[in-house]
């Protein structure tokens, strides 16, 4: 159960003894999140949703693949990684997430600010979101997929899925 005593102990994990403030975002449709606010800056806070994600130590393990790969190639360019890539904070076991005295598992980073669109009807918003995912790709595309953990099954087989779809 996540009470406000457990989301708030469970944060501790991440800022330690510094103070905070926790607010629920209500528009996530897999994992519990929250909104932490620290001295530090905005972060958020999630519960992975262990019936989706019945693996989470391996999602865990390809985000941070990923993410310092891309981050890698921001520097590079000269561009700044907090802005253009997830920072993970580790808890306080040294790992990029948490596991609670329930079993559920957490992870913490940074809030980036933006915009977060769950629909769209602007074709001016939809072209930048399409250029964003190009480049997105661009930063993967020297990066070995083969060492990513398959964590959902056929997750991105897109023939198998178009195939599903028709």
């Amino acid at each position: 159960m996540n009470t406000p005593e457990k989301i708030r102990a469970t944060a501790a994990h991440f800022f330690g003894g510094k103070d905070f403030t926790l607010e629920e975002n209500r528009s996530g449709h897999i994992n519990s999140t929250y909104f932490v606010n620290s001295e530090d800056g905005r972060f958020v806070l999630q519960k992975i949703n262990k019936n989706v994600f019945t693996r989470p130590e391996e999602v865990m393990a390809n985000i941070a693949a990923v993410t310092s790969h891309i981050r890698k190639k921001l520097i590079e360019e000269g561009k700044d990684p907090d802005r253009g890539v997830l920072s993970f904070l580790d808890s306080d076991t040294g790992k990029n997430f948490y596991t609670d005295d329930e079993g559920e598992y957490w992870r913490a980073y940074r809030y980036i600010d933006g915009m977060c669109l769950n629909t769209c009807d602007s074709l001016g918003v939809f072209t930048k979101a399409g250029v964003a995912f190009g480049e997105f790709q661009s930063y993967l595309a020297d990066f070995d997929a083969g060492s990513l953990f398959e964590t959902i099954k056929d997750f991105h087989n897109t023939e198998k899925r178009y195939e599903d779809l028709m």
